[in-house]
C-alpha cells in the first residue's frame, strides 16, 4: 500500500511541475514573437505538443488506482487532482 501512495504523490508532484512549467513556456513563446517570419510553425508545434503532454498526464493522474479499494483515487463522478484522500474509500495520502 505504501508503494501505491508513493506513486500517487509522485504523480501529483509531476502534474504540479508540468502546470508550473506552462508559465515559462508561454513567456518563452511570447518572446519568440520577435523571431524571423516562418518560425511560428515551431512555436505552434511546441504549444500543441505541450498541450498533448498536459492532457495525457492529467488523464494518467486521474486514472491512478487507489491501493486499498482499487478505484480511481482522483475520480468518481467528478475529478479532483489535488485531493489528499481517495474519493471512493477515503484513504489518506499521509497514512
Amino acid at each position: 500500500m505504501k508503494e501505491g501512495l508513493r506513486l500517487i504523490r509522485v504523480r501529483q508532484r509531476r502534474m504540479k511541475y508540468l502546470l508550473f512549467g506552462l508559465v515559462p513556456f508561454v513567456l518563452l513563446a511570447g518572446s519568440a514573437a520577435h523571431l524571423p517570419a516562418g518560425s511560428e510553425k515551431f512555436i505552434i508545434l511546441a504549444a500543441v505538443a505541450y498541450g498533448v503532454l498536459l492532457f495525457a498526464y492529467s488523464l494518467r493522474l486521474a486514472f491512478t488506482q487507489c491501493p486499498r479499494c482499487e478505484g480511481f483515487y482522483h475520480w468518481n463522478w467528478w475529478s479532483n487532482p489535488w485531493t489528499r484522500r481517495c474519493l471512493h474509500c477515503g484513504l489518506r495520502l499521509d497514512d
